[in-house]
């Protein structure tokens, strides 16, 4: 394939990109969680930078996986890029500038409205595999809680926590309402 051709089919599949997004229009995403790593339609987000060290999240990694953010909004010193329509949510640190970490992803399975910005959240439509267990929309807490204890979360109240992985269940039907990941 001579070089013009490549270049023009690159443009192409890069407008596509930003016109219909890395989903090309898919209504279910999967997700697979655990301490150390975090897949999105099979793509890896989290990048090590040095051999031994945590990573952190990768927006260019997290753009192939869904494409563009739909929003990027500034709070007091976090930037947040969101995917509203699919409800994720990948936060950046401002407080200093030498910290250039995306350090928190955000799954929130409810729509939940910040009035901070005068926005929401969005609901995620897929399925979260967190260290082997199965979350969506619906998921009541004591549904899996056993298998929560087994896999080595602590379950407080309506927080189950293990690591830097965090799920958050409303009150009072202890549904699924987030899973927050963060990095060092």
């Amino acid at each position: 394939m001579n070089k013009s051709l490549q270049l023009a089919l690159l443009g192409l599949v890069t407008i596509c990109r930003v016109s219909f997004g890395a989903l090309g229009g898919a209504d279910k995403i999967d997700v697979l969680m655990s301490q150390n790593s975090c897949r999105i339609q099979g793509v890896e987000i989290r990048e090590a930078t040095t051999v031994g060290f945590p990573s952190f999240f990768s927006l260019q990694s997290l753009e192939r996986a869904l494409g563009y953010p739909e929003h990027i909004t500034l709070f007091p010193r976090v930037r947040d890029y969101s995917w509203q329509s699919l409800g994720i949510h990948l936060q950046k640190s401002t407080r200093d500038p030498e910290d250039d970490n995306l350090f928190k992803l955000q799954i929130f399975f409810k729509d939940t409205n910040w009035k901070v910005e005068d926005t929401s959240t969005g609901a995620f439509p897929g399925s979260v595999c967190v260290e082997g267990i199965v979350v969506s929309s619906g998921t009541n807490l004591q549904s899996i809680r056993p298998q929560l204890e087994k896999a080595g979360f602590k379950i407080a109240g309506e927080i189950a926590t293990k690591g830097k992985i965090t799920i958050f269940f409303s009150v009072p039907s202890l549904l699924v309402n987030r899973i927050e990941q963060c990095c060092p």
